[in-house]
């Protein structure tokens, strides 16, 4: 174990590299943006390299290229001595391979602290992921796989009645789901993306769960389920742009939610978890990642996807593990790559526990870039009557009662289901927080 690696988290959004920095000296964030939690960190002393404020211009948000440039290099080679830590959001290729001719490379042994590219690619793609679950006789919702330009609509219309669900083998934001509800739905597909591999499932009304996982060398690690929030497409203002994008969790108790037989529900849920969590072990996986569980209405259970990688969610819910579990999943990732925290033996089920807490995202629902003239404080809002308190990035800090305000940083050009702000609170009211949501973008894409 490695008590003294300094960690390089390589990130466009500081948000998303956030987890350890109060809990391990030697943690140096790097990234893109420069918002307002960028000076927050620094006034705390943490260390943070943001290429906007240092530099004073835009960059490509471009976490690899990020690595390469050598202002970040030099930065690197100024806070570590001989062997570094390097982690992304999401996995990237060998290290040692694309540095080695770098001056970092020549000068430091560079360690990754994310799973291996290959690997998590394969599992992250949706009809791998499903064949994967369907030859190890997991649940999953009935689906066939092949190709658009020789699936006829009249026998999907046979297999799977008038509504189905079409995915391709990758995508984010929901960009690669497709719902159908008729035939000229499925020859629009077709035509837009002729010749294309695809999975086409049977659309089961329900909601979606999911947890957050770290698979280790000798134990699977995941917390109990939460709730995939879901925009309202019949509402004035989006959150996001496509029908299959999620808008953030809540976690709350699922008793709550009015489903069937809820607790034997949650035991399918780690039973089935344990078991992909196992499968994707043998293949060579280890860390952090996220499965997500649709639960129909009358209660069964089907196993969706996995994201291979840090969850969204990863950043605020390590907060919330901190405070009820004394250990957080971001740690037992870090802790598989020989990172000690000064953890003793920790039991399987340690975070394993009821949270308490909502998150909820608005995107760019445009069609194209928009360029967004922030000047919303970003910081702690009272619930009650939506006022500014104070300048804050740390949940545990606040009360129910409130809620913490994170937006896009000032003049940035947002893409297509990019994001615009984001609300986190520990208030179990994900209706209340949604309705938030659509207030503070109204004012800030006004």
């Amino acid at each position: 174990m490695n008590t003294q690696l300094p960690i390089f988290y390589i990130s466009n959004d500081p948000l998303r590299g956030l987890g350890i920095e109060d809990i391990y000296e030697n943690f140096h964030l790097i990234c893109v943006d420069y918002i307002p939690v960028v000076d927050w960190l620094m006034e705390q002393g943490r260390s943070v390299f943001c290429l906007e404020k240092e530099l004073g211009q835009k960059f490509i948000r471009d976490s690899r290229e990020t690595l390469f440039l050598p202002e970040v290099q030099d930065y690197i080679l100024k806070h570590s001595k001989i062997e570094v830590g390097i982690v992304f959001f999401k996995p990237q290729v060998a290290l040692s391979q694309i540095l080695k001719n770098t001056t970092l490379g020549k000068s430091r042994q560079v360690k990754s602290l994310n799973a291996q590219l290959l690997i998590s690619n394969q599992i992250e793609n949706k009809i791998y992921f499903h064949n994967l679950c369907k030859n190890n006789q997991l649940s999953i919702a009935p689906a066939i796989v092949g190709n658009c330009s020789q699936l006829k609509y009249a026998d999907l219309l046979n297999q799977f009645g008038l509504n189905f669900v079409i995915q391709m083998e990758r995508g984010w934001f929901g960009n690669s789901t497709y719902f159908m509800h008729n035939e000229n739905d499925y020859q629009d597909f077709c035509v837009k993306f002729p010749n294309k591999e695809i999975k086409v499932a049977k659309f089961i009304p329900g909601i979606v769960l999911t947890n957050n996982v770290v698979v280790g060398k000798n134990l699977i690690y995941q917390t109990k389920p939460f709730l995939q929030l879901n925009d309202d497409l019949n509402s004035d203002i989006r959150l996001a742009r496509l029908p299959g994008s999620t808008i953030g969790n809540a976690w709350v108790d699922l008793h709550s939610l009015s489903i069937p037989q809820i607790d034997q529900i949650i035991i399918e849920i780690h039973t089935i978890t344990q078991r992909i969590g196992e499968i994707i072990k043998q293949l060579g996986f280890r860390g952090y990642c996220g499965f997500d569980f649709l639960v129909s209405n009358d209660g069964n259970v089907y196993l969706q996807e996995c994201n291979a990688r840090f969850t969204a969610s990863c950043q605020m819910i390590s907060q919330l593990e901190l405070k009820e579990c004394g250990v957080s999943l971001l740690q037992l990732h870090y802790q598989e790559f020989g990172i000690d925290f000064g953890i003793s033996v920790t039991p399987s089920e340690q975070c394993y526990q009821n949270l308490s807490g909502c998150r909820v995202v608005a995107r760019n629902t445009q069609t194209q870039s928009v360029k967004l003239n922030l000047k919303q404080e970003n910081g702690l809002y009272d619930i009650n009557n939506s006022k500014f308190i104070q300048s804050e990035y740390q949940l545990n800090n606040t009360k129910t009662s409130e809620q913490l305000l994170f937006t896009a940083a000032v003049d940035r050009t947002i893409n297509p289901d990019q994001e615009v702000l984001q609300l986190q609170t520990k208030n179990t009211n994900y209706h209340e927080t949604i309705q938030y949501a659509w207030a503070f973008k109204k004012i800030i894409c006004e």
